[in-house]
């Protein structure tokens, strides 16, 4: 049966051990504990038995239990709050949201209570997040003035704003963010991935130092009159190498290297069976949301989730690695309507599906 979530606040939580012994022999051979939760005129919702050996779970219905919703194992905790994009920090377990107006803020949001802790005014349409690894600085993209700005993340203030530049070709409209990524070790430099307003909509990748964009920059035309698109941009495990992807160009998979000077196109390649519709990089290895893992050392796929079938998607699939957990989630940026929003797990050594999680309704805005 499946109960609604926020039917219930409240669960009685039952906790009862088991000792097996032989006959004659006071001396445990086996011990486990058995965990269940009951709700009123429904029954047993969840169960969890552990022994020394193995803990198994069923879920029997979902519904908030402890004040947390449960489904399938995972733990749902919803924010109302209206975002573009999100970014982690690992090291304090903070979220921060890019959340859109004129003028818009960013909300520093913990996971565990599901409570915005705080907010600041950025500037005109906050909309791509970027965050260094120590924690010290985000970068947001201002859609609504053609700028990046950098927020102090130790004192949670707003800090410099710097242009992008303008477009070479009139009625082209003014350049914006399509990715960003904060080099590794350097927490004041920034590549970013422009986007204008004619098609293709990729423009160019440039690198920024404390704000100042460095001369050279990899261009949508290469010598020879070849065009190519970098859509996305990830740091590697190399300080002075970012990895791109294109997500419609013929060559989907770049090599850039950071210099003094700027940016270099060090490869360019069609390793990608399709093009990326998100990409991630974790460790030394590159995620796309079409399932596949690539390693930039060898330039060679090494991995692919099979049956990767969320729900009938508009948009794109977004890929969150967290090799640490040896975890792949995958969640689609945009559904149908009316349809449900299911958030998949994967195994990330061996790209075994392991399960499914509904976060949305596609109604109503519950789980």
């Amino acid at each position: 049966m499946t109960v609604p979530s926020g039917t219930y606040p409240k669960a009685l939580k039952v906790v009862t051990t088991q000792v097996a012994t032989l006959a004659g022999d006071s001396a445990p051979i086996a011990t486990g504990t058995q965990t269940t939760w009951f709700v009123s005129n429904i029954g047993p919702v969840k169960s969890v038995v552990a022994t020394s050996d193995q803990t198994d779970t069923e879920e029997l219905s979902r519904a908030p239990i402890d004040g947390v919703e449960h489904v399938a194992g995972a733990q749902h905790r919803r924010v109302v709050l209206m975002a573009n994009d999100l970014a982690y920090d690992r090291l304090t377990g903070k979220i921060f949201a890019s959340v859109p107006g004129n003028p818009g803020s960013i909300s520093r949001i913990n996971p565990v209570t599901a409570v915005v802790e705080t907010s600041i005014t950025v500037g005109n349409l906050p909309n791509r997040l970027a965050l260094s690894d120590d924690g010290r600085n985000l970068f947001v993209s201002l859609d609504g003035e053609s700028a990046i700005r950098r927020v102090d993340l130790s004192t949670f203030s707003a800090q410099e704003t710097f242009p992008l530049g303008t477009s070479s070709v009139p009625g082209c409209g003014t350049l914006s963010v399509s990715d960003m990524a904060v080099l590794p070790t350097n927490p004041t430099l920034l590549v970013v991935s422009k986007k204008w307003g004619c098609s293709p909509q990729f423009y160019e990748v440039a690198v920024y130092d404390r704000g100042v964009q460095r001369p050279n920059v990899i261009p949508r035309t290469l010598p020879g009159v070849i065009s190519i698109s970098i859509d996305y941009v990830e740091p590697s495990a190399s300080p002075s190498t970012v990895l791109g992807a294109s997500a419609s160009g013929p060559e989907n998979f770049f090599i850039i290297t950071v210099g003094s000077d700027g940016l270099s196109l060090s490869h360019r390649s069609q390793v990608l069976s399709f093009g990326p519709q998100d990409m991630k990089a974790d460790s030394e290895f590159l995620f796309s949301g079409t399932g596949q893992k690539l390693d930039p050392a060898t330039k060679a796929i090494v991995g692919q989730a099979q049956d990767l079938s969320t729900i009938p998607t508009v948009g794109s699939t977004r890929v969150r690695p967290d090799l640490s957990a040896q975890r792949l989630f995958y969640l689609p940026s945009e559904v149908v309507s009316g349809m449900p929003i299911k958030l998949q797990a994967y195994d990330s050594s061996f790209f075994q599906h392991i399960g499914t999680s509904q976060v949305h309704d596609g109604i109503n805005g519950c789980s």
